[in-house]
């Protein structure tokens, strides 16, 4: 698990010191779409152009981790409101108390968000549900949160 972390946290420094485009870190605040955990997850935003942006985040719970990343496509922009949507895909470790399980889940993301003018911070509403596959096919309705992001 610790070598699951340490490659995923390598490869999303990599991507943030490689890029010169616009981008976001911060924290993503509610329920994971699998574990229903209240915890908190590391966001970590890459615009791709003037119309969607890939959203990865790493997060971990009482018994598991999970790691997941959206494709957006940002449908309408008023002012510094943007409305976005997505698909994209989540991978889960947990402890069901016989032993750690893995899990695999195609998500999708509806979310709104807010960009403050002069200061480089965005927040925003998400709703991601998810379909998992390794344990029988699994629907999760779960999944709001809200996130706080420092922009760069």
């Amino acid at each position: 698990m610790k070598k699951i972390f340490t490659l995923v946290t390598a490869a999303l420094l990599l991507a943030v010191a490689a890029s010169a485009q616009p981008r976001a870190v911060g924290l993503r605040f509610g329920g994971s779409a699998y574990s229903l955990a209240l915890g908190g997850e590391l966001s970590y935003q890459h615009d791709l152009g003037a119309n969607s942006f890939i959203d990865a985040t790493l997060g971990g719970y009482r018994y598991g981790a999970n790691i997941a990343a959206t494709w957006n496509y940002i449908f309408a922009n008023v002012d510094n409101f943007n409305i976005y949507a997505g698909p994209g895909a989540n991978f889960n470790t947990y402890n069901n108390g016989n032993g750690v399980l893995l899990d695999f889940g195609l998500l999708a993301q509806v979310g709104t968000e807010y960009r403050f003018g002069n200061v480089p911070l965005n927040i925003a509403l998400e709703w991601r549900p998810g379909v998992y596959f390794f344990h029988g096919i699994n629907f999760s309705p779960y999944g709001v949160s809200f996130a706080v992001r420092y922009r760069f």
